[in-house]
């Protein structure tokens, strides 16, 4: 099953996220872990996202990008990932979500 949710183009983009040991489970301890995510249209970068680890001990994280760089965005569904690097060289990264980009009704 694959995750997907509705963007507006134009509007701040932000995600707030929790790595799990497994679905419902504990979760992972962040602590030291780089993390980076992309949204792709096929192998085309769109955007690089700002990711950041918000609660290490709790998994927590966000993606976040501001509203002026979502403005070119395509209305069109695209890809998205996370990838968790940790210290040791270790790497995980989350299943592919769906971000169904939508045309903004209400224009500058």
């Amino acid at each position: 099953m694959t995750l997907a949710f509705e963007h507006k183009r134009g509007d701040s983009f932000d995600l707030a996220g929790q790595l799990l040991q497994s679905a419902g489970g504990p979760p992972v301890d962040l602590t030291g872990v780089a993390i980076r995510a992309h949204l792709r249209d096929g192998d085309a970068l769109v955007a690089v996202l700002d990711a950041a680890v918000t609660d290490a001990l709790q998994g927590k994280y966000s993606l976040a990008k501001a509203y002026a760089d979502t403005e070119s965005w395509p209305v069109k569904g695209l890809s998205l990932d996370v990838e968790f690097t940790w210290p040791g060289g270790k790497r995980r990264s989350t299943q592919t979500v769906l971000v169904r980009v939508l045309k903004d009704v209400t224009l500058p």
